[in-house]
Protein backbone atom coordinates (compact mmCIF):
# COMPACT_ATOMS: atom_id res chain seq x y z
CA UNK A 1 0.00 0.00 0.00
CA UNK A 2 1.29 3.74 -1.02
CA UNK A 3 0.05 5.32 2.38
CA UNK A 4 1.52 9.02 0.77
CA UNK A 5 -1.40 8.28 -2.00
CA UNK A 6 -4.02 8.42 0.70
CA UNK A 7 -3.41 12.03 1.34
CA UNK A 8 -3.12 12.74 -2.33
CA UNK A 9 -5.61 10.47 -4.53
CA UNK A 10 -9.03 9.55 -3.95
CA UNK A 11 -8.87 6.52 -5.77
CA UNK A 12 -6.83 5.49 -3.57
CA UNK A 13 -9.14 6.41 -0.49
CA UNK A 14 -12.19 4.98 -1.78
CA UNK A 15 -9.69 1.37 -2.52
CA UNK A 16 -8.81 1.51 1.22
CA UNK A 17 -12.33 2.30 2.16
CA UNK A 18 -13.31 -0.80 -0.01
CA UNK A 19 -11.17 -3.18 1.33
CA UNK A 20 -11.81 -1.92 5.16
CA UNK A 21 -15.80 -2.53 4.66
CA UNK A 22 -15.17 -5.81 2.81
CA UNK A 23 -13.13 -7.26 5.54
CA UNK A 24 -15.56 -6.39 8.05
CA UNK A 25 -18.90 -7.95 6.03
CA UNK A 26 -16.28 -10.98 6.18
CA UNK A 27 -16.05 -11.07 9.75
CA UNK A 28 -19.50 -10.32 10.75
CA UNK A 29 -21.23 -12.67 8.14
CA UNK A 30 -20.42 -16.65 8.91
CA UNK A 31 -22.30 -16.83 5.23
CA UNK A 32 -18.47 -15.50 4.03
CA UNK A 33 -16.44 -17.52 6.10
CA UNK A 34 -17.97 -20.64 6.32
CA UNK A 35 -16.40 -23.65 3.84
CA UNK A 36 -19.93 -23.70 1.65
CA UNK A 37 -18.88 -22.12 -1.81
CA UNK A 38 -20.63 -23.35 -5.07
CA UNK A 39 -20.14 -21.46 -8.12
CA UNK A 40 -23.33 -21.79 -9.83
CA UNK A 41 -23.68 -19.59 -12.56
CA UNK A 42 -20.91 -18.76 -15.33
CA UNK A 43 -20.61 -16.76 -18.56
CA UNK A 44 -17.87 -16.69 -20.47
CA UNK A 45 -18.99 -14.37 -22.72
CA UNK A 46 -19.97 -11.71 -20.42
CA UNK A 47 -17.25 -12.65 -17.89
CA UNK A 48 -20.03 -13.46 -15.06
CA UNK A 49 -19.25 -15.55 -12.17
CA UNK A 50 -22.17 -15.91 -9.34
CA UNK A 51 -21.51 -18.07 -6.21
CA UNK A 52 -23.35 -19.41 -3.40
CA UNK A 53 -21.69 -18.55 -0.43
CA UNK A 54 -22.91 -19.74 3.39
CA UNK A 55 -22.36 -21.99 6.70
CA UNK A 56 -24.45 -25.33 4.38
CA UNK A 57 -27.33 -24.92 6.41
CA UNK A 58 -29.08 -21.85 4.63
CA UNK A 59 -29.03 -19.22 7.93
CA UNK A 60 -26.55 -16.71 6.32
CA UNK A 61 -26.63 -17.45 2.59
CA UNK A 62 -24.84 -15.11 0.53
CA UNK A 63 -24.30 -14.82 -3.18
CA UNK A 64 -21.44 -13.35 -4.66
CA UNK A 65 -21.43 -11.93 -7.99
CA UNK A 66 -18.35 -10.79 -10.23
CA UNK A 67 -18.35 -9.20 -13.23
CA UNK A 68 -15.05 -8.75 -15.46
CA UNK A 69 -17.13 -7.21 -18.24
CA UNK A 70 -16.25 -3.68 -19.31
CA UNK A 71 -20.02 -2.42 -19.62
CA UNK A 72 -22.67 -2.43 -17.42
CA UNK A 73 -25.05 -5.41 -17.41
CA UNK A 74 -28.58 -4.35 -17.40
CA UNK A 75 -31.78 -6.22 -16.72
CA UNK A 76 -29.62 -9.65 -16.19
CA UNK A 77 -30.85 -12.46 -14.75
CA UNK A 78 -29.46 -13.98 -11.51
CA UNK A 79 -30.46 -17.32 -10.00
CA UNK A 80 -31.05 -16.96 -6.45
CA UNK A 81 -31.21 -20.15 -3.42
CA UNK A 82 -34.48 -18.54 -1.68
CA UNK A 83 -37.30 -16.43 -2.89
CA UNK A 84 -38.01 -12.97 -1.16
CA UNK A 85 -36.00 -9.87 0.12
CA UNK A 86 -32.30 -9.82 -0.89
CA UNK A 87 -30.30 -7.27 0.53
CA UNK A 88 -27.39 -5.21 -1.04
CA UNK A 89 -24.20 -5.81 1.39
CA UNK A 90 -21.76 -4.83 -0.60
CA UNK A 91 -21.13 -2.61 -4.27
CA UNK A 92 -17.99 -1.92 -5.63
CA UNK A 93 -19.09 1.10 -7.05
CA UNK A 94 -20.08 2.88 -4.42
CA UNK A 95 -16.18 3.11 -3.70
CA UNK A 96 -16.01 4.32 -7.45
CA UNK A 97 -14.25 8.15 -7.65
CA UNK A 98 -15.75 8.91 -11.19
CA UNK A 99 -19.60 9.32 -10.63
CA UNK A 100 -20.24 8.89 -14.64
CA UNK A 101 -18.83 5.99 -14.16
CA UNK A 102 -21.17 4.20 -11.67
CA UNK A 103 -23.97 1.83 -12.79
CA UNK A 104 -27.55 3.29 -12.80
CA UNK A 105 -30.37 1.33 -11.38
CA UNK A 106 -28.36 -1.18 -8.83
CA UNK A 107 -31.10 -1.23 -5.70
CA UNK A 108 -30.36 -1.53 -2.36
CA UNK A 109 -32.73 -4.24 -1.89
CA UNK A 110 -33.70 -7.21 -4.79
CA UNK A 111 -37.11 -8.90 -4.92
CA UNK A 112 -36.23 -12.47 -5.97
CA UNK A 113 -39.51 -13.61 -7.47
CA UNK A 114 -38.55 -15.28 -10.81
CA UNK A 115 -38.44 -18.52 -11.58
CA UNK A 116 -35.95 -21.48 -11.56
CA UNK A 117 -32.58 -20.65 -13.04
CA UNK A 118 -29.11 -21.99 -13.06
CA UNK A 119 -29.55 -24.70 -10.48
CA UNK A 120 -31.38 -22.32 -7.76
CA UNK A 121 -35.16 -22.21 -7.42
CA UNK A 122 -35.64 -18.23 -7.69
CA UNK A 123 -34.21 -15.70 -9.55
CA UNK A 124 -34.25 -12.15 -10.34
CA UNK A 125 -33.41 -9.54 -12.69
CA UNK A 126 -30.62 -7.35 -11.66
CA UNK A 127 -27.96 -4.30 -13.24
CA UNK A 128 -24.36 -5.61 -12.53
CA UNK A 129 -21.92 -2.43 -12.68
CA UNK A 130 -18.63 -3.04 -15.04
CA UNK A 131 -15.83 -4.31 -13.57
CA UNK A 132 -18.07 -4.68 -10.07
CA UNK A 133 -18.94 -7.02 -7.56
CA UNK A 134 -21.94 -7.10 -5.46
CA UNK A 135 -23.00 -9.27 -2.54
CA UNK A 136 -26.62 -10.21 -1.38
CA UNK A 137 -27.64 -11.51 1.75
CA UNK A 138 -31.45 -12.23 3.29
CA UNK A 139 -30.77 -10.86 6.18
CA UNK A 140 -29.22 -6.23 5.89
CA UNK A 141 -26.01 -5.37 7.21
Amino acid sequence: MWWDGLSRQPAMREHLRFMQDLIKLRRTRPGLTGRHAVPYQEHNNDRLLVTLRGTGDGADDIVVVVSLNESVLCDYAIGFPHPGTWHQLLNADDYEVDPARRADGIRATVEVNGPAMHTMPASARIVIPANGVLIFGRKPR
